[in-house]
C-alpha cells in the first residue's frame, strides 16, 4: 500500500523531476510511495521507462557531470516548474547546472551552495576537524613523493573520478591529493531535516577492478555493514552530526574508511546514494517519501519507524561490460537484475551493463550470489564459448 503524501504537498497533478546520472533506483523508490516522476537520466533504461511517467536521455561528459544547456532542454520540455525537483548524482562538480536546473521550482534537496561547500577540500575538511573526527591528509600541492596517495577532482561520483597517483603525478586546477589509507569502505546513509539527524544504517561498499581508466570505480554494495559492535555508534554519531552540522536536508551518505578499531571520513554525498536500492528494502518507511519529508522538516521523531530489522542481509553489484557489446534484442533480462538497457544498445568496454541484487541469511551467501550472477549475465551476453574473467 503506498505511503501517504504529505498534507503540505501536493502531487496529484505535477509528478516529480528526477535528475540522476542514473535515474532508475530514485524513480523505483518513488513508485513504491506512491508518487509520480518523471526521469531525466544518462541511460533511460528499461526499468527507468516502466518506473516514470516520462523520460529523457542526455549526454553525460567526461567528468561525470551533465551537459546543462541539454538537461535544461530536456527539463522544459518534460517537467513544468511546478515539479518538484529530486536529484541524485551528476552535480557534484556541477553545481552552477544544479542552480540554473532549480530555478523556479521547488528543490526537494540541498541546495546548489551547500553540495559546492561539502565537496571543496579545503571547507570539508575544516568540517571533519571542528567535529574532532580523523580524515587522512588532503592537500591541492603536489606530494614530495605520491607513492601511497589518491589524486581527485573536486566533486565526482562513483569512484570513477579518483585515480591511483604515479609518480609523475601533478594537480591540474580542480583536483587535490589525499593520502590513501587501508580498510573497508563503510557508508552511512543519513537523513536529516537540517536541524535532525538521523542514521538509517550502514552499508560496505566495494571497488570493481579491471579498468587501468578506473580502478577505483563504485562495485557494489551490502547492508547491514559488518563493523565491530563498538564501531556501530561511533560511526552513526559521527554521520549524524556530519551531515547536521554542514546543514543538509533529505538523505545523504557519509562514506569511511574502517580498518579493525580506526575510522577515518572520506567524503559526503550531499543526495541520496546507490545503497537507496539496499534500505528501500530493509526498511518499513519509504525512503522517497522520508527524503521528500525531511525536505518539509517533517521527519518523524518516531525513531522505531527509522530502525532496520536485520533478518537479512541484502546486496547489489554493478556489472561492467569488459569489451563493446549489442544488447539483443528482446533480451531476457533475469528477475534480479535492474537497470537494463534497451534492446540493440551498445555497451562501449568499461561502462555499466546492468546491476544485480540478491539477499540472504548470511554476508558470505550474498556475495556468492553477486558474483555468481554477475558472471551469469556476462555469460548470457557474450557470444557462445567466451568466457568472462572472475
Amino acid at each position: 500500500m503506498p505511503t501517504p503524501k504529505p498534507a503540505s504537498l501536493s502531487t496529484e497533478t505535477s509528478p516529480f523531476l528526477i535528475v540522476s546520472l542514473s535515474g532508475r533506483a530514485l524513480a523505483e523508490a518513488a513508485r513504491k510511495a506512491g508518487y509520480k516522476t518523471v526521469v531525466i537520466d544518462g541511460f533511460c533504461d528499461l526499468d527507468t521507462r516502466d518506473m516514470a511517467l516520462d523520460w529523457a536521455h542526455v549526454t553525460i561528459g567526461g567528468n561525470g557531470a551533465f551537459d546543462g544547456r541539454e538537461l535544461s532542454c530536456a527539463a522544459d520540455r518534460l517537467a513544468p516548474q511546478s515539479c518538484g525537483l529530486v536529484y541524485g548524482s551528476g552535480f557534484e562538480a556541477a553545481t552552477e547546472v544544479l542552480r540554473d536546473l532549480s530555478r523556479g521550482r521547488r528543490l526537494f534537496g540541498n541546495t546548489p551552495e551547500s553540495v559546492a561547500r561539502v565537496k571543496q577540500p579545503e571547507s570539508f575538511a575544516a568540517l571533519v576537524r571542528g567535529l574532532g573526527l580523523p580524515l587522512p591528509e588532503t592537500r591541492r600541492e603536489t606530494p614530495g613523493r605520491t607513492e601511497g596517495w589518491l589524486i581527485k577532482p573536486v566533486g565526482g561520483s562513483g569512484g570513477c573520478h579518483i585515480r591511483i597517483a604515479g609518480a609523475s603525478e601533478k594537480a591540474g586546477p580542480g583536483w587535490y591529493f589525499q593520502r590513501r589509507v587501508a580498510g573497508k569502505l563503510v557508508s552511512a546513509s543519513v537523513i536529516c531535516d537540517g536541524r535532525h539527524a538521523r542514521c538509517l544504517g550502514l552499508s560496505e561498499q566495494w571497488t570493481h577492478p579491471g579498468s587501468s581508466r578506473h580502478p577505483l570505480r563504485f562495485g557494489g554494495a551490502l547492508a547491514p555493514a559488518m563493523v565491530e559492535p563498538q564501531l556501530h555508534p561511533h560511526l552513526k554519531a559521527a554521520a549524524e552530526n556530519l551531515i547536521r552540522e554542514a546543514g543538509l536536508v533529505g538523505l545523504n551518505g557519509v562514506d569511511f574508511i574502517v580498518d579493525r578499531d580506526r575510522v577515518f571520513v572520506i567524503e559526503i554525498n550531499p543526495r541520496p546514494c546507490a545503497t537507496i536500492d539496499l534500505f528501500d528494502r530493509l526498511l518499513d518507511a519509504s525512503l522517497f517519501d522520508l527524503h521528500i519529508r525531511a525536505c518539509l522538516e517533517e521527519l518523524p521523531r518516531n525513531g522505531a519507524a527509522l530502525e532496520i530489522a536485520p533478518k537479512q542481509f541484502r546486496g547489489c553489484a554493478v556489472v561492467y561490460a569488459e569489451r563493446r557489446l549489442t544488447v539483443p534484442k528482446g533480451f531476457d533480462w533475469p528477475i534480479w537484475s535492474t537497470d537494463r538497457p534497451c534492446g540493440e544498445a551498445i555497451i562501449e568496454p568499461d561502462s555499466p551493463l546492468c546491476t544485480v541484487h540478491a539477499k540472504a541469511r548470511q554476508v558470505e551467501d550474498v556475495k556468492a550470489l553477486l558474483q555468481a550472477r554477475r558472471l551469469e549475465v556476462v555469460a548470457l551476453m557474450e557470444p557462445s564459448g567466451y568466457s568472462p574473467r572472475g
